[in-house]
């Protein structure tokens, strides 16, 4: 994420959706995290296997752009 603040041109749109991957990544894993003492283990997996699934989607459709 240091990188694009330091990046000196204008980012590719592949780099904005990499960095936005970062970003919303990392907002739902903390987002999860905060409440995973709240909900039972199999919510808590069916979560993880949805970020695990959204991650991949997006790294597909990264390799599939370049």
């Amino acid at each position: 994420m240091l990188d694009w603040f330091l990046w000196s041109g204008p980012m590719s749109l592949t780099r904005k959706i990499i960095t936005a991957e970062y970003v919303v990544g990392g907002v739902l894993s903390a987002g999860f995290l905060l409440t995973a003492k709240s909900v039972t283990p199999e919510n808590n997996q069916k979560r993880m296997w949805a970020l695990l699934i959204a991650m991949f989607l997006v790294q597909a459709f990264i390799d599939v752009r370049q």
